[in-house]
């Protein structure tokens, strides 16, 4: 009897340490996402160029990141909103993913902005 109640609380010890260590792996990587996220838009915001959408882009520092920048029209005469996610996507799976919006003027945009998103 003892032994079986020894088997039972080893065998639910594991299952919790495994638990524990999926779920510590999956907020570093969630952490890595939001840390990317706030990196990609950070440079678009700042890097002087057009900001326009675009689909998934891999990262060239890591293949199994992407990142993708979708600007749509918002309600605000003269803002549009930028959405940029991050996402990890590893064997068709994605793994780790983070999405930021921030409402940005039509000027940082494109200074000769003919309507639509870019």
């Amino acid at each position: 009897m003892a032994v079986v109640i020894l088997g039972a609380g080893l065998t639910a010890a594991t299952g919790l340490l495994a638990r524990g260590a999926s779920l510590a792996v999956r907020i570093e990587t969630d952490s890595e996402a939001a840390s990317r996220c706030q990196s990609r838009m950070e440079s678009l915001l700042s890097g002087g160029a057009r900001i326009r959408s675009s689909g998934w882009t891999t990262f060239t520092d890591d293949e199994n990141w992407e990142w993708a920048a979708t600007l749509t029209p918002s309600t605000t005469p003269g803002l549009s909103l930028l959405t940029v996610a991050v996402r990890r996507v590893e064997s068709d799976l994605v793994d780790g993913d983070c999405r930021l919006q921030r409402l940005v003027r039509d000027a940082v945009i494109s200074p000769a902005r003919s309507g639509g998103a870019r």
